[in-house]
């Protein structure tokens, strides 16, 4: 009978993954190089982390149309996401580093229309897009890369360090929806890894 409890519990509670903080995702940024492939996961990772630590399907579906030039950098519109079932529309602001690296990243790879990011090939041409499992795989190299445990990070870590330093920052839950996209508070708030380490 306990054995069933505890199965159970374990199904019930996945293992939460460990969140990329600030600190971490600098660091991350720092293995970045002025190469293509470098200057892409640059913009990448700061894009989906400024924006609110922003799904892989959300960030792989982007595209040129999505995103609009504004005073301070870009403001970023997703046509429909995970928390955005009914395809209302949700816009966000991207500036500073994250504007930079983005501008960056599109002269760099001389896009135009489509797809916003994109795979690589070795001669440094581009695919026409990127998947979410090779986002997934970029974050864990670029874990790896500063020495720490990428089976410890996943598909949230991101997300989870956006809403994570948000509140530490003293941004309350409601203010940090309004750049999540949840909907529901409590929601949000199981992506909250204070105690992480």
């Amino acid at each position: 009978m306990l054995l069933k409890k505890a199965k159970a519990a374990r199904i019930e509670r996945p293992q939460q993954k460990a969140a990329i903080t600030r600190d971490i995702l600098d660091a991350m940024l720092a293995t970045c190089d002025k190469t293509l492939i470098g200057v892409r996961d640059r913009a990448l990772l700061l894009v989906a982390f400024c924006s609110g630590g922003r799904h892989r399907s959300e960030i792989a579906n982007l595209t040129t149309n999505d995103i609009t030039k504004t005073k301070d950098g870009y403001m970023i519109t997703l046509a429909k996401s995970k928390t955005d079932q009914e395809a209302d529309g949700f816009s966000v602001p991207i500036s500073g580093d994250a504007a930079l690296a983005l501008k960056q990243w599109l002269l760099k790879s001389g896009i135009r229309e489509g797809k916003l990011f994109r795979g690589v090939k070795a001669d440094l041409t581009l695919y026409p897009s990127i998947t979410g499992s090779s986002i997934y795989k970029i974050v864990k190299k670029r874990i790896k890369l500063i020495g720490l445990d990428e089976t410890l990070y996943g598909a949230h870590s991101l997300r989870a360090g956006f809403i994570t330093e948000s509140v530490k920052n003293g941004k309350t839950i409601y203010e940090t929806m309004q750049y999540s996209g949840h909907r529901d508070p409590e929601t949000a708030q199981r992506y909250i890894r204070i105690k992480q380490r």
